[in-house]
């Protein structure tokens, strides 16, 4: 999100009688600022098991946490989206004092608690820990909240956190016992879908009309940004299916992160035009998506599409229920992805002379796609995911130049 959009969204807010403090609110929520640079839940226990091999090597390595008393009063008395926001200025605020005690690796805990690794420390335990209390009374006192700090060693933190994951699987086995089939389930959103939804309930808080705040958050970002297929930002890829792996872990459903790529876009720039090429690639974007929403998967999971690369868009699909295993959810996707292909190459015969930019023969080549599918399961890192779907896509690629 830039950051050039600012001062129209202020304006446009200060038109519509909104205060300063409820303008920078609306703004992280709606650009998501709120989500920082601190270490997502799953990636915490890694993240401490690292710190404490770093202390096993000599250097120095604890573990600031910061644990925030009372969040459900917080929730019930702000709301969620302000009560994320007062965090927000809660992390903030501790990474500013925390900065000069070593090199801060911060990360997320469960009930919206964080902390950081600090490594390096020369204060030691005892002075970090006054330096972190220091800091909650400071913070808490400002922002109106309860926090309370402790210092632990690398090791510590790790085997609580440990502790924390052993219970949070116990936690998952009791959630995928069967229940009622008579009841309803919440349908899985994409992290941009929450955050539009978050900034437009909080904007009608603050008395702003439903249509107007539909217009502010136009200007902020469009829930759906990317100009030519529509699909979700290149951000929130990742963080919906951080998202998913918790979704998962949680309800025991199924879920899978598709990547498509398009081929041949340097051809199709150089034989079309620029314009042309991206009214191809649109065209096949919206064929994929088309297929992926409709069919048998329509029934099975829900589908959120995100553009990102020049020849490149992906999907997270997401189990309805967790009586929808991985196999028929990834049959039911490979199906409706088969058909796409099929579809995609039928309609684009049309260009299939423009040769490949990078064919000094310049023999007919044309465009299609190549796509991959990766599972989503408890624990895993965007990381693991993108690199399954993006070793398949290049073993596909090279299958396909040896056929030739």
């Amino acid at each position: 999100m830039s950051a050039n959009r600012k001062p129209a969204f202020s304006g446009r807010a200060a038109a519509l009688g909104l205060t300063p403090e409820q303008t920078q609110q609306l703004w992280a929520v709606g650009a998501g600022t709120d989500h920082d640079d601190f270490a997502p839940v799953e990636q915490r226990t890694g993240a401490l098991f690292s710190a404490a091999r770093m202390a096993q090597s000599g250097t120095s390595a604890l573990y600031v946490q910061v644990t925030v008393n009372g969040l459900s009063n917080l929730n019930a008395t702000l709301g969620h989206s302000q009560a994320d926001g007062v965090l927000t200025q809660a992390r903030a605020g501790f990474r500013e004092r925390l900065a000069r005690a070593g090199t801060l690796t911060p990360l997320r805990e469960q009930a919206g608690g964080f902390g950081f690794i600090v490594a390096g420390c020369k204060a030691g335990p005892d002075g970090l820990l006054q330096q972190a209390s220091a800091a909650a009374r400071e913070i808490g006192t400002k922002l109106r909240i309860s926090l309370t700090a402790d210092v632990l060693t690398a090791d510590e933190a790790a085997a609580t956190a440990v502790t924390a994951s052993l219970k949070t699987s116990d936690s998952v086995n009791a959630a995928r016992k069967p229940t009622r089939p008579d009841r309803q389930r919440p349908r899985f959103t994409s992290s941009g879908a929450d955050r539009r939804a978050a900034f437009l309930s909080l904007a009608q808080r603050y008395g702003v009309g439903a249509d107007s705040a539909v217009g502010l958050y136009g200007v902020l970002l469009e829930s759906r940004p990317d100009g030519l297929t529509g699909f979700e930002r290149a951000a929130d890829r990742e963080s919906t299916v951080l998202k998913a792996v918790d979704h998962v872990a949680r309800t025991g459903a199924a879920a899978l992160y598709v990547e498509v790529d398009v081929r041949n876009m340097g051809g199709l720039n150089d034989g079309l035009g620029r314009p042309k090429a991206d009214v191809v690639f649109a065209q096949i974007a919206g064929i994929v998506e088309r297929e992926l929403m409709g069919g048998a998967l329509s029934s099975l999971g829900d589908v959120w599409p995100f553009r990102h690369g020049g020849d490149e868009f992906s999907f997270v699909v997401v189990g309805r229920r967790p009586g929808i295993g991985e196999a028929q959810l990834e049959f039911a996707t490979v199906a409706s992805l088969t058909r796409a292909t099929a579809d995609v190459k039928e309609q684009t015969r049309q260009y299939a002379a423009v040769p490949h930019r990078k064919d000094k023969e310049k023999r007919p080549f044309g465009t299609g796609i190549v796509w991959a599918t990766s599972l989503i399961r408890p624990g895993m890192v965007p990381e693991k995911i993108f690199k399954v779907a993006d070793l398949k896509i290049e073993q596909k690629k090279v299958a396909a130049v040896l056929a030739k």
